[in-house]
């Protein structure tokens, strides 16, 4: 499979899976997320393969080399938060 890039804009409901979001509206046969680029508001919380990890005071969070197969964010997000990534 080739990589492909997607683009996924919020708003994001508090636990709603964002891979089967992406799995179900832009790749259907995605595997998972090897790279991944988050914006939200620094302090957020998102969950990732059932880690939880927090916003930095960048208000970025980026993740090179991983298998992302699940991804939501603690909260409920606003418009403004974006997540990036190469699908595999």
């Amino acid at each position: 499979m080739n990589d492909k890039f997607v683009h996924v804009s919020g708003p994001f409901t508090a636990n709603s899976d964002v891979v089967s979001y992406i799995k179900s509206n832009y790749d259907s046969d995605m595997k998972y997320i090897k790279k991944c680029g988050i914006q939200s508001e620094v302090g957020n919380f998102v969950n990732i393969n059932g880690q939880k990890f927090e916003i930095g005071k960048t208000g970025i969070l980026e993740l090179n080399d991983v298998k992302i197969t699940s991804l939501y964010f603690s909260q409920d997000e606003p418009a403004s938060s974006l997540v990036d990534g190469i699908l595999e």
